[in-house]
């Protein structure tokens, strides 16, 4: 975004300390900012640029998490919006004013699909055809579908490409 990479939270090492920092990385100068910290601290979340804000929704933190943060990223303040369903590990991608999620883990892999209206502000639950994963390989949006590749499922990876239609 504007030249930058973004990183929000994470964890420290295997077992270590759950964050809560937004990170910020130039591309072109390879320098790295700290832009202070936002929504409560959290791991394996899900997020995404989209209109000069920065979304980020659910992870983990010893629990599932189900809150909706938005930073803008032209003043670096934080806000909560709606909560969703409590899940982790899943993608993220945005098209027409709304975030799509699908996939992750809830209490097992699950294979549901959320979208998080910007506008109204509300969660609404879509259908979907796609297996149970979590960790998304990789996911894009174009042409008003969904492209989802891959994840794991039990341990077991996964190679399959979805599309859906938003």
């Amino acid at each position: 975004y504007n030249g930058n990479l973004y990183v929000f939270s994470g964890n420290t090492s295997p077992g270590g300390v759950v964050t809560n920092t937004l990170h910020e990385y130039n591309l072109n100068t390879h320098i790295w900012t700290s832009r202070g910290t936002g929504a409560t601290a959290r791991q394996i979340a899900f997020g995404g640029i989209y209109n000069d804000k920065l979304y980020v929704f659910g992870g983990y933190n010893g629990s599932n998490l189900n809150d909706t943060w938005v930073c803008d990223l032209t003043n670096f303040s934080w806000t909560q919006k709606a909560t969703g369903p409590a899940r982790r590990d899943g993608s993220t991608d945005f098209f027409n004013g709304k975030m799509y999620t699908f996939g992750g883990f809830a209490a097992a892999q699950i294979n549901e699909m959320w979208v998080y209206d910007i506008g109204s502000n509300s969660w609404t639950q879509k259908a979907s055809g796609a297996s149970a994963r979590g960790g998304i390989s990789g996911e894009a949006t174009y042409n008003g579908r969904m492209y989802i590749f891959g994840g794991d499922r039990e341990g077991l990876f996964l190679n399959d490409l979805w599309v859906y239609v938003l």
